[in-house]
């Protein structure tokens, strides 16, 4: 897909969104605020919470000058391994 194509789409695609948005804030604004608008941030929230939890403080610490690398490479995520936490994810996000 080419950066012009891409940018075309991207466009309409948002146009779609904000014209279904105001249609409905004009037919019912609270019907409106209840099913879109909040659960759109508590998605927006959960996601940059598990963004959180799983990139916060796994930087790899490589120093430029030395000529060796004396620590082992550790991956950038963090991996949730608990089978209650994987299910809330799933289920609830």
């Amino acid at each position: 897909m080419q950066a012009g194509d891409f940018y075309a789409k991207s466009c309409k695609e948002w146009t779609v969104v904000g014209v279904s948005h105001i249609a409905l804030l004009i037919v019912d604004w609270r019907k409106f605020f209840l099913y879109v608008w909040i659960s759109h941030f508590f998605a927006q929230w959960a996601i940059v919470s598990m963004n959180m939890l799983q990139h916060d403080g796994c930087d790899v610490n490589v120093d430029l000058d030395s000529r060796c690398q004396c620590e082992a490479v550790r991956t950038h995520v963090r991996e949730i391994n608990l089978p209650f936490a994987v299910l809330f994810v799933f289920v609830f996000e």
